[in-house]
């Protein structure tokens, strides 16, 4: 099957909030359609799709934090990555990943972190990415040091 990876646009909106919906969100689809609506047209916010045979299939989300006021590092966070679980293992979210890491290699980060569940630790995993430990509710956190040529606490360093 053809898949293709591209920035959401407006009209995604209803679409992508139907996969947060399927993801778990608690929100109604007003309120979620309304965020979707904001973000979308925000510089700081990345949203791109993965669309299959005109569905919508999967969904990446990511913010740019901006400069630490001390520090001077910039950090993006990949906030939420979700497949449909009958389109997972086929590329989709290997493909959303890369364009977050093209996406914040643009925006200049210093840093991209993100946290996973259980469950979606084994896809970073094969992507070659390993924790750095544990937060909040003992979910793994990852993160990636673009200021270094290697790829901190990945097997691919």
């Amino acid at each position: 099957m053809n898949m293709l990876i591209r920035e959401s646009v407006q009209h995604d909106g209803p679409s992508v909030c139907k996969l947060m919906k399927e993801q778990g969100s608690p929100d109604d689809q007003h309120r979620l359609e309304h965020r979707f609506k904001r973000y979308s047209n925000h510089s700081h916010h990345y949203i791109a799709v993965a669309e299959e045979q005109d569905e919508l299939i999967g969904y990446v989300w990511a913010q740019d934090f901006g400069v630490h006021l001390r520090t001077g590092t910039k950090l993006c966070r990949l906030q939420e990555l979700y497949v449909l679980p009958e389109h997972r293992a086929k590329g989709a979210g290997r493909q959303l990943f890369k364009g977050v890491l093209r996406w914040s290699h643009i925006r200049q980060a210093t840093w991209l972190q993100w946290h996973a569940s259980f469950s979606a630790s084994a896809f970073y995993e094969k992507l070659g990415y390993e924790p750095v430990h544990q937060e909040g509710q003992g979910f793994p956190c990852y993160e990636i040091d673009f200021s270094t040529k290697q790829r901190p606490h990945s097997r691919h360093a």
